[in-house]
């Protein structure tokens, strides 16, 4: 999150939280894990091809302000606690 909220685009391995982040091919690309010889392909290409550069990092600093800026954690947040003191509301009413 911290590279796309610089407009950089990531490279990464195709799972966990990178799976969930990344877009593959928009604002990133996400490559098989243990694949050394493909993130290599990908960050060269990354590199090399300035007009893809652009393009990926314009939609990785998209990606971050749409889903991951602080007011959008904020609010996440928010409604998460919202949710737990409401389930908290309930479960000592049916008690």
């Amino acid at each position: 999150m911290e590279a796309m909220a610089a407009g950089v685009p990531v490279v990464a391995s195709n799972l966990g939280a990178m799976a969930e982040i990344v877009t593959d091919g928009q604002d990133g690309f996400l490559v098989p894990p243990g694949d050394s010889v493909e993130l290599a392909r990908r960050v060269h290409q990354l590199m090399m091809d300035d007009d893809l550069h652009a393009r990926m990092s314009a939609a990785a600093r998209r990606t971050y302000e749409t889903r991951y800026s602080p007011e959008i954690s904020y609010s996440r947040l928010m409604e998460i606690y919202q949710l737990a003191i409401e389930s908290a509301r309930r479960r000592k009413s049916a008690a």
